[in-house]
């Protein structure tokens, strides 16, 4: 099983994350396809585009699922103290 550090902690990928990663894998090396054949600054800002959309789409549902495991985003790596009540 492949592991990912998230928020200091080591978390499995799942299999629709790594579907996910193969899909932007993939656009990358459409995108430098692209690029070889011919260099438009127009389709060359689209992708880069698409590509940080997909991205930022695998960043939002790795921190849902943390949130879902009851992983607090503010708390920092290795700090396994309760948060406070007072």
């Amino acid at each position: 099983m492949k592991w990912q550090r998230v928020e200091g902690e080591e978390r499995p990928i799942t299999l629709k994350q790594r579907q996910m990663w193969a899909h932007v894998a993939a656009y990358i090396g459409q995108i430098m396809g692209n690029l070889a054949n011919g260099y438009d600054e127009r389709q060359v800002d689209e992708d880069l585009a698409e590509l940080e959309r997909l991205v930022d789409e695998i960043k939002k549902q790795i921190k849902a699922k943390g949130a879902q495991a009851g992983i607090p985003g503010d708390q920092k790596p290795g700090d396994n103290s309760k948060p406070s009540t007072a």
